[in-house]
């Protein structure tokens, strides 16, 4: 029987966000927390999909497939013209599953694609700013090329991901999977790619729980208040232009400053709840920097991924706020296909 397996890299944003939806740069690199797709063929005309850790498995008859990309397709549709809220696009958070296995086939044009069974593992965090749907979507998009014997240019897996990632974050500046399609660090403006040296530092990485607001009520409520052209942007601009800079060199003062100042721009947009000021003060109080490094959150008070720099006893700051101490560290390696018979 044959098998197709595709990994995917999360990713983490080192700065730009928000700024990127509205056409200012943002710098993103892929991590070694990996989103994997395991696809087999089904004898009988269905199609399975098996979610861990979530512990979720939905199974749909070709019929069904063809309903809920009827049914995406429209309620987007509804969306951009006002008619609906982006929250009110999906039924059931992961219907963008099967929704990106059914987009490929028919891109392809194999459809339906022949019954098969995914097993999807993920090992980022999600909803958390780490490029999880889109590293789903790459995976799931990529293998059933590959199952469809159709090897997807890197380009159409974009322009599908993308797609799909659309029905969840509503207007996706494209800079996830970007990232999580080619690996590395890239400099991502107006779905323009600029292939950049990995950090020589390593970020530390928190996680303080997964927001109440979704990536697309976030993006919603910051543009409202800060819309395209806003002065906002330019200072997001000169700041991420001002860290590209600082890739190559060991974090100093400077670096300290730029992420200090990132933090404040992104808490004058209203997306670092009080809570999460509150752990990066006592960062800063220890003399590291840090900012979130997503979406952020519009409610409640987490706020998903910290990134933080600096020698301070992490452990400590963890403990006293109730954070994740998450191992990830920047990779250069973006999607991986493999194929394998079994008997």
């Amino acid at each position: 029987m044959q098998t197709i397996t595709t990994r995917v890299p999360a990713k983490i944003i080192l700065s730009g966000e928000h700024a990127v939806v509205h056409g200012a740069p943002a710098i993103a690199c892929a991590v070694d927390l990996f989103v994997q797709a395991r696809f087999r063929w089904r004898s009988d005309a269905s199609y399975s999909f098996e979610i861990a850790p979530l512990e979720a498995a939905h199974t749909y008859s070709v019929e069904q497939l063809d309903a809920i990309v009827a049914r995406l397709d429209q309620n987007y549709r509804w969306f951009r013209e006002g008619k609906i809220s982006i929250q009110q696009v999906l039924d059931h958070p992961l219907e963008f599953i099967p929704y990106a296995t059914a987009i490929a086939a028919r891109h392809i044009g194999s459809y339906p694609p022949p019954p098969c069974h995914c097993e999807l593992t993920i090992h980022a965090p999600v909803g958390c700013g780490m490029g999880s749907s889109a590293a789903i979507s790459i995976a799931i998009i990529a293998a059933t090329g590959k199952l469809l014997d159709h090897e997807l240019p890197a380009e159409e897996i974009f322009d599908l991901a993308l797609r799909a990632e659309s029905l969840i974050h509503a207007h996706p500046s494209g800079v996830d999977p970007a990232v999580c399609l080619y690996g590395g660090a890239i400099l991502f403006q107006n779905r323009k790619i600029q292939s950049i040296p990995l950090p020589t530092w390593e970020p530390i990485l928190l996680h303080s729980g997964r927001p109440l607001s979704t990536t697309g009520e976030c993006v919603q409520a910051v543009a409202e208040k800060f819309p395209s052209g806003h002065p906002v942007w330019q200072a997001f601009k000169e700041t991420v232009l001002a860290i590209r800079d600082r890739l190559h060199i060991s974090p100093d003062k400077h670096l300290f400053q730029l992420i200090r100042r990132n933090h404040e721009l992104l808490c004058s947009i209203g997306v670092v709840p009080q809570r999460i000021q509150n752990v990066i003060r006592a960062i800063e109080e220890a003399g590291g920097a840090a900012k979130i490094c997503g979406a952020g959150a519009v409610c409640g008070e987490n706020a998903g991924i910290i990134m933080a720099l600096g020698n301070f006893n992490c452990a400590r700051i963890a403990q006293r706020f109730n954070l994740e101490m998450l191992s990830a560290h920047p990779i250069a390696g973006g999607l991986q296909c493999y194929q394998s018979s079994n008997p």
